[in-house]
């Protein structure tokens, strides 16, 4: 439950130094689900202490207990879970407690998943955390982008902000159409790859809270007997998101947006290994980004009690003290 914490407050700061990563600083926003209202008031790092740099009051539900939740934390990169040149993956156990939920008062296992590989530099001096409204708020979502034909839904409270759907259709020639493409080949050789994400107003890509209906034009070339929609994932494999036929469109369910293709699959090609399925409640991929120096990077990727979660992190540079 305490990945929900992390889902939309997906930045984490992080600072370099000297060639090494010092100080991760990450916010949470408030657990919302189920009838369910809370927050993480306790968080611990294994080898590193934490400093809490700001909370807020919340009212949880059922109880309706007043707690403050921790909206803003920072702790020491600690020596195991630091990059090798800011590449690769490395995780940071870590425990943290969400009181009025069926976890009670135990502290909870997790392990926050930081992807070095796509870091980016930042001059800012602190994660941006959004203020999120802890009871469903602002309209359902039904929109449907001209250029593709691609349309979405999502019920109320999915988006706590107004936000605005991105479809860019990736050809070749263009970043990531190569790398897409091979990995599609393995199932079918006739395919469309798009960009599909939400920004707010502010243009910065945000993720759902829920589920998200998305509707995939198909192809009058394409068989509709024969196709499938696969996420393309950074590290080179595909996930298939199980979906139907309906009315002229391939209708799936997604929990989160990046790089996807419709593909008519090969009956006489067998899928490779690298593919996993994902069941229309999927869950969420993480994302990241870093850098070098004394930088300020942005990181994302965190593995909660089995679940996956999303954190940005924000890579500042700093001037070397010595």
């Amino acid at each position: 439950m305490g990945d929900k914490a992390f889902t939309r407050a997906a930045k984490a700061l992080v600072t370099v130094q000297n060639g090494k990563v010092t100080t991760v600083q990450v916010g949470t926003t408030p657990v919302d689900m189920s009838g369910i209202i809370s927050g993480i008031t306790e968080i611990r790092v294994s080898g590193s202490a934490v400093q809490v740099l700001k909370t807020e009051k919340l009212t949880t539900e059922p109880s309706g207990t007043e707690i403050n939740y921790i909206k803003l934390f920072s702790f020491q990169l600690p020596s195991s879970a630091q990059p090798n040149g800011l590449s690769g993956i490395t995780y940071v156990p870590v425990q943290f407690k969400v009181p009025g939920t069926p976890m009670g008062d135990t502290l909870m296992g997790a392990r926050l998943r930081l992807n070095w590989s796509t870091a980016v530099k930042t001059d800012d001096g602190q994660v941006y955390v959004p203020n999120v409204p802890v009871k469903p708020e602002g309209t359902a979502l039904d929109v449907t982008d001209p250029k593709t034909e691609i349309k979405v839904h999502a019920d109320k409270g999915v988006f706590n902000e107004k936000v605005t759907l991105i479809v860019d259709p990736i050809t070749k020639g263009e970043k990531h159409y190569d790398e897409a493409a091979k990995v599609i080949m393995s199932v079918g050789e006739k395919f469309r790859i798009y960009d599909v994400h939400f920004e707010n107003e502010k243009g910065v890509e945000v993720q759902p809270s829920g589920k998200v209906t998305v509707y995939y034009p198909i192809p009058d070339d394409f068989d509709a007997k024969h196709l499938a929609v696969y996420r393309i994932n950074e590290d080179g494999t595909k996930t298939k998101i199980n979906g139907k036929v309906e009315d002229g469109y391939y209708k799936v369910v997604q929990k989160s947006f990046s790089i996807y293709a419709v593909v008519e699959t090969d009956s006489s090609t067998e899928d490779k290994d690298e593919t996993r399925v994902a069941e229309p409640t999927e869950t969420p991929e993480t994302t990241t980004q870093s850098g070098h120096g004394v930088s300020m990077f942005a990181l994302v990727g965190v593995l909660v009690a089995g679940a996956v979660i999303a954190i940005l992190v924000i890579v500042k540079k700093r001037n070397s003290e010595n």
